[in-house]
């Protein structure tokens, strides 16, 4: 009987504390922004397995998070990934920018090279988001072709 009263104590203290402190759910985001996008060279065309993505979630006191990954399928070796992103105003400025980048390896038996960034957000006055992937310094390749290669560019 006393581990019963024990238990139910227990869960109106949990009760108790989940509601003077609030539920355990993130607050309505006011911006939320994905956009995924496989690079592309600007005269050989897309460039096969190299992805990005990002996300932006900011809440309606302009906090968030951006999140911005990138995915090297290929056979590229030691290719830096970029990822050049403008946060937008209701009047088309810019009201900020970031230039996330990591270099990755080509992908192997266990499958693509991916890396992650995470940035905390401050930005109360964001309408809009644009984002632009491209690789740089592609130090070695496996196609002859493809050899020298400085720029690639993402679409949409």
């Amino acid at each position: 009987m006393n581990t019963q009263r024990l238990q139910i104590t227990a869960f109106l203290l949990l009760v108790g504390l989940g509601v003077i402190f609030g539920p355990a759910y993130s607050e309505f985001s006011q911006f939320d922004f994905q956009a995924n996008a496989k690079m592309m060279h600007k005269h050989h065309g897309p460039f096969d397995k190299a992805y990005g993505l990002v996300n932006v979630v900011i809440d309606a006191e302009g906090k968030g998070r951006m999140e911005v990954m990138f995915s090297n399928g290929s056979q590229i070796d030691w290719v830096k990934f970029n990822a050049d992103v403008r946060f937008i105003d209701a009047a088309g400025a810019v009201v900020e920018e970031q230039h996330i980048y990591r270099w990755l390896e080509a992908a192997n038996a266990q499958g693509a090279s991916e890396r992650k960034v995470s940035k905390t957000l401050s930005l109360n006055r964001v309408k809009s988001v644009e984002v632009d992937f491209y690789l740089s310094d592609i130090i070695q390749t496996d196609n002859n072709d493809m050899a020298g290669i400085n720029s690639v560019y993402a679409s949409f």
